[in-house]
């Protein structure tokens, strides 16, 4: 089934927030066909490179571990512990996140993530009692990079198109289409 929701106009603006728009959409759709739905995944537009079964994953993540949200990510290109810097009030250049001890190398940095935008998993409790993406429980599914591609600008679309035109012809010489 599919249905046609439409967003009150302060949620309709380029600049609303991501998470108000589901609750909206999920509270109408319940109210419109009177069911409850216990899991709610968002599949961002923006992020085509996830695969079926990231999708399997990251619910199976949710139902079994029991917990309000899973959320996908892949590992990150820069550590806010070694090269991610901010320039301070005095315009100097540091580390964003200082540790005690100074990190000498970025693969001795403790492992950080870049949230992919890709999918967003919630207990439906958990998304409308909390109304949050991170919770005390939120847990990450980590996605490789290359399905981890996420479009806001226009290099991103073309290394998107890119992957795609690479994999559709993958499959068209391997007979799998």
């Amino acid at each position: 089934m599919e249905y046609l929701i439409r967003r009150p106009a302060e949620l309709a603006q380029n600049t609303s927030p991501k998470l108000p728009v589901i609750i909206h959409c999920v509270e109408e759709v319940e109210r419109t066909t009177h069911q409850r739905y216990d899991i709610i995944v968002d599949l961002d537009a923006t992020s085509p490179l996830r695969e079926v079964q990231d999708i399997v994953n990251v619910v199976s993540m949710l139902e079994e571990k029991l917990v309000a949200n899973v959320i996908t990510g892949m590992p990150a290109r820069r550590s806010p512990y070694f090269n991610l810097v901010e320039v301070n009030e005095k315009g100097a250049v540091q580390v964003s996140k200082p540790l005690p001890a100074a990190v000498t190398r970025r693969q001795d940095s403790p492992k950080c993530y870049d949230m992919n935008a890709s999918i967003y998993a919630w207990t439906r409790d958990g998304l409308l009692k909390n109304r949050a993406v991170f919770n005390n429980d939120t847990l990450l599914y980590v996605m490789p990079e290359e399905r981890s591609i996420d479009i806001d600008s226009e290099l991103e679309f073309d290394f998107v198109e890119y992957i795609m035109t690479k994999r559709n012809h993958i499959k068209t010489l391997s007979g799998d289409n």
